[in-house]
Order: C-alpha cells, then sequence, then structure tokens
C-alpha cells in the first residue's frame, strides 16, 4: 500500500535531475559555442553558432572629439568607433541635443552603440565649435618629451595655457612626462618612437613606428590618439633618399594615413628653433611671433638641446596674450592644418 508514494517520490527526484541536468548541458554547450567560435576565428559556421548563444554583452564603443566651424556639418559618424563581441549588428544613436552650432564654445555629445540582443553601451565626448574669426594660437611642440618638459609644463601651468606635444621615445627616462602633460589638460599626439628617418623606407616601416609610440603613448596618458605630426613635416623631401624614382610617395603615406583615421599636422608658424641647439632668444620670439592670421599653428621643439625654446616660451605666450589670441589645442582630426593651408575645418 505504501509503494505508490515512494514510486510517486521517485518519479519526483528523476524529473529534478533531470531538469538539472538539462540545464548544465545547456550551460555547457553555450561555453563549447563560445570556445569554439573563440577558436575557430572566421569560421561560418562557428562564429553564427556564437551569435545563437544569448547575448548579454554590450558593444564596445569609443567617441572622439571634434571640432566644427561655426554653422558647420559635423561629421559625427566618422568619430566614432565601436565592436561587438559578437559580431552583431550594432545601430548607433547621437545625442547631439547640447550643441549649438551657431555660437562659439565645447559642447558634450553622446553616442549609444545597441546590439541586435538591446545591449547598449554609451561613449561621451565633445565637440568644439570655433568661429572662424576668432583668434587662436596652436602651441605645439615637437622631438620630447625630454628632460625640458617638465620646465615647460610648468610655464604653461603658470601662464594659464594648454599646449599639444607631439613626442617621440627618444628620451625613455623622460617618458612619464606625458602623464603629467595630460593631467594638465595638454594634448599628446604622434611624432616617432625612434625620430629616424628611415620609417620613410616603406609603409609597413612608418606603421610600425607609429605602433610603437602609440602603446608609449597609451601607456602614460590611458589612451591613444589619433593626430600626428610627420618628422620633417608633410612637404619632406627626405622620404626621397629611399623612394628616388617615386617622389609622389609620401602623398600615398598621407593617404594610408588617413585612411586608418588619423590626421597629420603641419605648422603655418616656424619659431626657427630647428635652425641649431642654440638659437638666440630674440630669434626664436621675433620669429614666433606675428599675426598675419586668426588661427595660426607654431611649431616649437621640446628636444633636451633646445633650452633657449625654453627661455622664448614666457614671451611668445605673452605676445599671443596681448594680441587677444586664445590657446587651443589639437585634439581632434577635424582640425586640418597642412602645409599650404591655416587651420580651417571643413564645412
Amino acid at each position: 500500500m505504501n509503494s505508490q508514494p515512494e514510486e510517486g517520490k521517485m518519479n519526483t527526484r528523476k524529473s529534478r535531475i533531470g531538469i538539472a541536468l538539462a540545464l548544465i548541458a545547456a550551460m555547457l554547450a553555450a561555453t563549447a559555442i563560445y570556445v569554439h567560435a573563440k577558436q575557430a576565428q572566421g569560421n561560418p559556421a562557428s562564429v553564427a553558432e556564437k551569435e545563437n548563444a544569448a547575448d548579454t554583452i554590450a558593444p564596445a564603443v569609443e567617441a572622439f572629439p571634434m571640432q566644427v566651424a561655426t554653422n558647420g556639418r559635423p561629421d559625427y559618424m566618422n568619430n566614432v568607433e565601436y565592436t561587438d563581441s559578437t559580431h552583431s549588428r550594432v545601430k548607433i544613436a547621437v545625442d547631439s541635443s547640447a550643441v549649438d552650432l551657431s555660437k562659439a564654445g565645447e559642447y558634450p555629445v553622446v553616442f549609444y552603440a545597441e546590439n541586435e540582443a538591446g545591449n547598449v553601451a554609451q561613449a561621451k565626448t565633445s565637440i568644439e565649435v570655433i568661429d572662424p574669426k576668432e583668434k587662436i594660437i596652436y602651441l605645439t611642440f615637437d622631438d620630447g618629451p625630454s628632460p625640458n618638459t617638465p620646465h615647460i609644463l610648468k610655464i604653461l601651468r603658470d601662464n594659464g595655457v594648454k599646449a599639444t606635444f607631439f613626442v617621440t621615445a627618444q628620451w625613455p627616462k623622460s617618458l612619464p612626462y606625458m602623464t603629467q602633460a595630460a593631467r594638465d589638460g595638454n594634448v599628446v599626439a604622434a611624432h616617432s618612437y625612434s625620430h629616424n628617418f628611415k620609417i620613410y623606407s616603406s609603409l609597413d616601416a612608418y606603421f610600425a613606428d607609429l605602433e610603437r609610440i602609440e602603446q608609449e603613448i597609451e601607456k602614460y596618458t590611458g589612451q591613444r590618439t589619433r593626430i600626428v605630426r610627420f618628422p620633417g613635416g608633410s612637404s619632406n623631401h627626405v622620404y626621397r633618399r629611399y623612394h628616388p624614382g617615386n617622389r609622389q610617395w609620401i602623398d600615398t603615406l598621407k593617404a594610408a594615413l588617413l585612411k586608418r583615421g588619423y590626421q597629420y599636422v603641419d605648422w603655418s608658424l616656424d619659431s626657427k628653433d630647428a635652425d641649431g641647439n642654440h638659437v638666440p632668444v630674440t630669434t626664436l620670439v621675433s620669429s614666433a611671433c606675428h599675426t598675419y592670421h586668426p588661427q595660426m599653428c607654431l611649431l616649437m621643439h621640446d628636444a633636451a638641446a633646445k633650452k633657449t625654446t625654453v627661455e622664448a616660451l614666457p614671451a611668445i605666450i605673452k605676445y599671443f596674450k596681448a594680441q587677444g589670441y586664445k590657446f587651443g589645442t589639437i585634439k581632434s582630426t577635424d582640425y586640418v592644418c597642412h602645409h599650404g593651408e591655416h587651420g580651417m575645418w571643413p564645412n
């Protein structure tokens, strides 16, 4: 008489065990799909299986600073990058409701990335709206960081201005100065890891060198850059040593750089501190201090031997302040200063 209830209990236990085993099997299957897809690296079948697994991971999204002239048309989508772990299609939305394109200023922008599973991520950045008639001077320093860098940073702080540093790795012990430069609100951009003109021997050589300095910038500032200055500038002739029969090779390099999402920056004003290691301060100041255009990009150097550049800097800053110039930094690929051009933004 008591066998029936016991049999019912056993059936119940078997049912619960069966459910538990099914759940474990499902979990293992999901794990197996993930591992299999990861190992397959592009096998269409395994990628499809991975996409069928439960997706709870939001896309990775990164947004970059922007610049635009007043009443211009920002290219928002050119300033966001995103990836998704399941190769899902990603929808991008932009919240630019706080932006007033008719008025100069810096405004917040938020990007939202949503994959097919409904997972959402966001990235915040800013857009700087600039009046083309506004007076702006961009102080730039090539070749550092070096033992001179902390002196330059102090002068900038004391005067309440910011600059853009196109860095190298020529003085390894000085590389940590990049951290302080970024903390102070300056921009750390790429010049070259080696500053050896052999980087112009091939596209592979150039981009290998660029990747090395990018890694250093990321190590000391926490982020990479999309702003680059070529050693010698974009109109240099040094590359002809390696491409004597191809005078357009530098144009191929520039196009390849732009295609990868970078912007190269030249200068429209030269301090002439590259003419030697002990150029007199008076010469540097007279070369640097001109107002022939509302917006100018000034070339200076942060190499260890450029001590007179450090000495000239306070007078240069004082001059541009007296002329009513604002001090800008180059943080957006929308900023264009190529040889033969001034700092202008496409509409």
